[in-house]
């Protein structure tokens, strides 16, 4: 998760700035929010470099979304960017921890190939484990793919229930 950085006064920039890199980046599965740039590419800042971006939500920055010529794919890019799977939506974030709500158009919505699937839960077959949501297909952002891993929001079990889970996401450590 990408959040409330700041720059750009100089070349743009905030939340993610990948220049001049002889060898290709891929940037996979994350969250890009709230960042503020005082020029260009408040979300992702790309020159001189080629880079793949899919699965990522770029919401709410400042100073646009992206900057440069990424090839993004499966992503939800506020404004919309030209790209197979991409959308333009309100991701939907809980209240806290950028985790997704039921019904965001962001879960089940990554790459449909298996590699990029969200984890199974061990206890329902075909439902993704917590902090991915729905399905087995990839959800966009931090929480989605094979990858992913929930943030360090608590490390105990607040309420005592033998799960990590909604209810003990109401303080971040």
């Amino acid at each position: 998760v990408f959040f409330r950085n700041s720059g750009g006064e100089a070349f743009g920039g905030a939340g993610v700035w990948i220049w001049n890199n002889p060898v290709q980046s891929i940037l996979e599965n994350n969250t890009i929010v709230y960042n503020s740039s005082a020029s260009t590419g408040g979300g992702l800042s790309v020159q001189g470099t080629t880079v793949l971006a899919r699965n990522n939500i770029i919401y709410g920055n400042t100073g646009g979304q992206i900057a440069g010529s990424p090839t993004v794919s499966f992503s939800c890019v506020q404004g919309g960017f030209a790209g197979t799977g991409n959308i333009n939506a309100n991701p939907m974030f809980m209240a806290q921890g950028f985790y997704l709500q039921s019904g965001s158009p962001c879960i089940d919505a990554g790459n449909s190939t298996p590699t990029f699937n969200d984890p199974e839960h061990s206890d329902s077959t075909g439902v993704a484990y917590w902090p991915s949501r729905g399905g087995l297909r990839n959800d966009m952002g931090a929480f989605g793919g094979p990858a992913r891993a929930d943030l360090p929001w608590n490390l105990t079990d607040l309420d005592v229930d033998g799960a990590h889970d909604l209810t003990d996401n109401c303080r971040r450590l």
